[in-house]
Formats: structure tokens, sequence, C-alpha cells
């Protein structure tokens, strides 16, 4: 008898505190925390690739840089980069920095001309871990920064 009455009590307990936290003040505090959620994440990049800022020339030529979570795939940034405007006949260059990385967002975007965009982006090469490049021939081409920190194209310098 004594463990159908613990039971019993458990059950009123349980049944008592639901009810108290679906009463109406409650109910609304969860919709509005819901709803505050849902607004938060609807914000976020989806692919996680947030633009940090870029170039263009008078001639069109192009340099970016972008922060990138650490969850991002190598395939995904060349999806990406891939996907960004580019004039024929011109260079594309973009560089995707972690996301807790400096980018001299400012500087870049009033660089004068593209050798200053690339110095700008060159002084934060250390912290490239991919780099893309569209050439003026419309050839694509992705390094891992991270992997083979050597590549010319990690350098913006060297473009």
């Amino acid at each position: 008898m004594v463990p159908y009455l613990f039971i019993s009590y458990f059950h009123d307990q349980v049944k008592v505190h639901f009810k108290r936290s679906c009463s109406g003040s409650n109910i609304e505090k969860r919709i509005i925390l819901t709803v505050m959620v849902m607004i938060f994440f609807s914000n976020c990049d989806k692919e996680g690739i947030i633009n940090g800022g870029g170039f263009i020339s008078a001639s069109k030529d192009r340099v970016s840089a972008f922060y990138l979570y650490d969850f991002v795939s190598m395939e995904d940034v060349e999806e990406h980069a891939s996907s960004l405007d580019h004039s024929i006949g011109r260079l594309t260059a973009s560089y995707y920095f972690s996301h807790n990385s400096n980018i001299p967002s400012q500087g870049l975007r009033l660089s004068k001309d593209l050798q200053e965009a690339k110095s700008v982006i060159g002084q934060y090469s250390f912290n490239i871990k991919y780099a893309f490049l569209r050439d003026k021939n419309g050839y694509e081409r992705l390094v891992d920064c991270m992997e083979i920190p050597d590549d010319d194209l990690c350098d913006p310098n060297n473009l």
C-alpha cells in the first residue's frame, strides 16, 4: 500500500507542477522566448560565411574578405566563392578568415587601387584559412592556406 501512496502522491505533485508551468503568463513567456530565438537564428548566416568587406576597382577587379565559421567545409567555401560576382577579363580574389580573426574591412573598402587592397589583405595573411582566385581568363583556384601556407595565392601580394 505504501508504494501506491507514494506513486499517487508523486503523480499528484507532477500534475500540480505541470498545471502551474502551463499557466497563462508562463505560456506567454515561452512563446515570446521562442519567437526571439527564431528571430535571432533567422538573422544568422546559414552558410557560416559572413561578408567582411571588399574592394572593387574602377576596372572591376575585386578583392573580398569573409569570416568563416569552423564547421564550414572547403567544398562550401568553393561553392560560395564560385557564386560571387566576377567581371569577365578581370581578377576576383576572395580570402576567408577564421570567424574570430581581425579583417581590415575599412582599409580594404577605402583602398585606392588593386595593389593597395592586396597589400591591406596581405598584412593579415597569417590568418587566412582559404584563398580563392578567379583570374582574367575565368580559371578558378582554391587553396587551403592552413595546409599549404607557402602557396602564392595565400599571400595576396604575390598576385
